[in-house]
């Protein structure tokens, strides 16, 4: 039975397709377009760790850092300056390839990426701290694309009356003495009626 399968197969590759049995035990019928005979679904040419063809190249690698560089763009960002889909960086930066820089030397990609996103965010931080610089848009960039955290303190506002002084009884007077005797062992006279004089 698999000689059978192997002839169909090479028969198949001699028409133009693909060939390669499929799950259901047919051969594949596709056209093949890759240098090992096989369609684009079950050629392994040219693929990377998700099982498609990659889009990484040279050109692509060094669109996705200039655009984190000169730009500050976030991962999103770079992913469509290099025309590329979502979530692809994640993938070549896992993967990190190599990839030949405009003057001919050959790089990390996930190291001279991460070099690009640094440079971008110095970038924001310098533009938030200038005195004509944008910091409302420094800080949001900062904080979606580079994962800042704005920490801000909140004014709250109190409807009740605060113009009233409150004269402390001799029990809530007790019970700061009790409090702060720990801490004033070497002082044990201390005057908190002086407050209410």
């Amino acid at each position: 039975m698999a000689e059978n399968d192997e002839q169909d197969q090479d028969q198949d590759q001699d028409q133009g397709l693909c060939g390669e049995i499929k799950n259901s035990g047919e051969p594949c019928d596709y056209p093949s377009k890759y240098d090992d005979g096989r369609c684009g679904i079950h050629s392994d040419v040219n693929r990377d760790t998700q099982g498609r063809p990659t889009k990484f190249s040279d050109e692509n690698a060094r669109l996705a850092i200039a655009a984190a560089r000169d730009e500050g763009k976030s991962k999103a960002g770079c992913e469509r300056a290099a025309g590329v889909g979502d979530k692809t960086l994640d993938g070549w930066l896992e993967a990190d390839p190599a990839f030949e820089t405009v003057d001919g030397a050959e790089k990390s990609f996930s190291r001279a990426f991460a070099q690009a996103r640094a440079e971008g965010e110095s970038m924001y931080i310098d533009d938030g701290r200038r005195p004509e610089g944008d910091t409302s848009f420094a800080k949001y960039m900062l904080s979606s694309s580079f994962g800042y955290i704005t920490t801000e303190g909140r004014e709250h506002e109190h409807s009740g009356s605060i113009d009233r002084e409150h004269t402390l009884g001799e029990d809530e007077q007790d019970a700061i003495r009790a409090a702060l005797s720990p801490l004033n062992d070497s002082d044990s006279n201390t005057n908190i009626d002086a407050s209410n004089e």
